[in-house]
């Protein structure tokens, strides 16, 4: 028998995914919504956490994660990239509206029925937060461009010797070797670092 925080959570994924639409796919064991599009896929995850009984705090977390080719995360050296940020950040959130009621996470007493406005305002969220985020970022040029300017990235305290992996992998998704150069040498990049970027971006240039 499902306990009653997961049947809750079962309900209120379920109606949430109705108004999100047929475009988003639910993936109910992980309350997670998954929208593919032709640059990756944005996913939104319905995160609960217990406080006391009934109560538990519901929030949204949610992802932009890019397809790059795998050769040039290789040579970086990385795994993948994503931009994640969650509901409780909002007002961390450079260049992108509020939520109404300025609510990023829910308190919810689960002995009681979903109420009915709560998948609605969810949705609200939703369509004023995070889907401006996804379109904010919705190219792997949009991001690199972000990392190299240092707007958003910087907003969440990341400093340039922690993220240069993940520009140079989108300058070699994007065959724009020349742009890192420039930026490391603008921004004055640990020597050390210089050097792998470096010898990373000769053996690129190298015919296979």
């Amino acid at each position: 028998m499902a306990s009653p925080l997961k049947a809750y959570r079962d309900e209120l994924g379920a109606r949430l995914h109705q108004r999100l639409g047929a475009d988003w796919r639910f993936y109910k064991s992980r309350m997670t919504f998954i929208k593919k599009d032709n640059y990756g896929d944005q996913e939104i995850i319905l995160d609960s956490v217990a406080k006391f009984s009934p109560w538990v705090d519901f929030s949204l977390y949610f992802s932009r994660n890019f397809t790059l080719a795998p050769e040039a995360l290789q040579a970086a050296g990385i795994e993948s990239i994503s931009i994640r940020q969650n509901s409780h950040n909002r007002a961390h959130m450079k260049g992108l509206p509020f939520p109404g009621g300025g609510r990023g996470t829910w308190e919810i007493n689960i002995s009681q029925p979903v109420p009915a406005g709560l998948p609605e305002e969810l949705l609200r969220f939703i369509e004023s937060t995070i889907l401006p985020f996804f379109d904010m970022f919705l190219t792997p040029d949009a991001w690199r461009d972000d990392l190299a300017q240092g707007r958003f990235s910087d907003g969440w305290g990341r400093k340039k010797s922690e993220y240069w992996r993940e520009l140079l992998a989108l300058d070699l998704h994007l065959h724009d070797t020349e742009h890192f150069n420039k930026w490391m040498l603008e921004n004055k990049l640990p020597h050390e670092f210089c050097q792998e970027a470096s010898q990373i971006i000769e053996h690129w240039k190298k015919p296979a």
